[in-house]
């Protein structure tokens, strides 16, 4: 099983259905994925449905509903961890997100964090 970290941007395609959506659904349904999202997320997700709103593209009732749907979603929860004097390495530290292989993730041109292949 691979563990995939998933983006709130990623959630909100998925959650509205855009067009973006078809290319995400089949990785966040797979059952080779061992889906984990950062505790962030919720607050990331409710805050992407209320630009949505404001901006009007996105009505208000839809928006509840997605948001309701994120939250009913089984995703694990983590929280941020700070770097611990016993730990001569933490993940995370040093400007890197770091995979389940141990390697870091490089930063793609808009600034995101994308996990080696």
């Amino acid at each position: 099983m691979k563990v995939v970290v998933v983006d709130a941007s990623a959630l909100v395609e998925y959650l509205l259905r855009t067009a973006a959506a078809s290319a995400i659904e089949p990785m966040l349904r797979s059952a080779e994925a061992d889906l984990h999202v950062p505790a962030l997320v919720d607050v990331e997700v409710a805050a992407a449905l209320r630009g949505a709103i404001a901006r009007g593209s996105l009505q208000e009732a839809r928006a509840s509903q997605a948001l309701q749907d994120h939250l009913h979603l089984p995703l694990p929860r983590h929280g941020h961890e700070g770097p611990s004097s016993s730990s001569p390495a933490t993940p995370g530290v040093g400007g890197h997100h770091v995979g389940g292989d141990g390697r870091p993730w490089p930063r793609d041109g808009g600034g995101r964090w994308h996990p080696t292949p």
